[in-house]
């Protein structure tokens, strides 16, 4: 007989499992910060698809600290879903064995660390294009807001825009003890407005800002490589933002504090890192 409910079962079981685990630290739905851990192990099953976001510009830093710390015999092969690697814990799963699937919408601070983990094998990605076709935001009062190809709500969207269109992708070639891997992350264009059907941002004459009102799409490359000398030497080196490339004039996020700049690699500029590994 076919089972129309095995997902409410399924997320029964992890329930229960979650509070056989917890014991007199569940409290209802709190849970003891020192407990987050066991909780993770308990509801969470290898191969699960995992969304870790948190509030505004938070980033979840707290559950991704407590992720990397679970035990990887138990909870592990995670596929991750995220829009921004902004911190080392979002790449510390993959080390550690706890994920090994990544889809996301750019690397964001943690793009070089990337590229390095492409060419030492420990995580693969393919290229991945996204059309967001709708972005609809319920208003508190009975409407809806569409924020789909808008630069969005600062708290929707951690102020890094919701265009149509977004890729990203990576191109790895390997010759002998020689490895070369790049990140490549494209983001479309939008109008700087803050929802569909609104006004354009103006500057302070009241002109459209920019001028035809809109940010221009922008592509970024970061590029590393890796060679084994012999079976205890090994260098490595990345270009992070290899072309240098000025970004579009984005007039609502540059300045903003505590926001992510929309593409703020613009402010960083090129940046190199080199080292060696010795192994004993």
């Amino acid at each position: 007989m076919m089972e129309w409910d095995r997902r409410r079962q399924r997320r029964t079981r992890r329930l229960e499992s979650a509070v056989a685990a917890l014991g007199e630290s569940l409290r209802g739905k709190r849970v003891a910060s020192d407990r987050v851990g066991a909780l993770l192990e308990a509801i969470l099953a290898p191969g699960d698809r995992v969304c870790l976001e948190g509030n505004n510009q938070k980033q979840a830093d707290f559950l991704a600290k407590a992720l990397v710390d679970v035990d990887p015999a138990r909870v592990h092969d995670l596929h991750m879903v995220q829009s921004v690697l902004a911190l080392p814990e979002h790449l510390d799963v993959f080390e550690r064995g706890i994920a090994s699937k990544l889809d996301f919408s750019f690397s964001g601070p943690q793009g070089a660390r990337l590229a390095n983990l492409v060419s030492r094998g420990k995580l693969s990605i393919g290229a991945k294009y996204t059309h967001l076709f709708s972005y609809l935001v319920d208003d508190g009062a009975g409407g809806t807001i569409e924020y789909a190809n808008t630069h969005g709500n600062c708290n929707v969207t951690n102020c890094i825009g919701t265009p149509w269109n977004r890729a990203n992708g990576d191109v790895t070639y390997e010759y002998g003890p020689v490895k070369v891997s790049t990140i490549i992350n494209y983001r479309g264009s939008f109008p700087n407005i803050e929802q569909k059907g609104g006004d354009c941002e103006t500057t302070a004459g009241g002109n459209p800002n920019p001028g035809n009102c809109r940010i221009g799409s922008f592509t970024t490359f970061d590029l590393t490589g890796r060679w084994r000398i012999n079976r205890q030497w090994e260098v490595f080196g990345t270009v992070q933002y290899l072309f240098d490339k000025v970004p579009p004039y984005d007039p609502t996020t540059y300045g903003a504090y505590n926001y992510n700049a929309l593409d703020y690699y613009g402010a960083i500029g090129r940046f190199f890192s080199a080292g060696a590994r010795l192994k004993f």
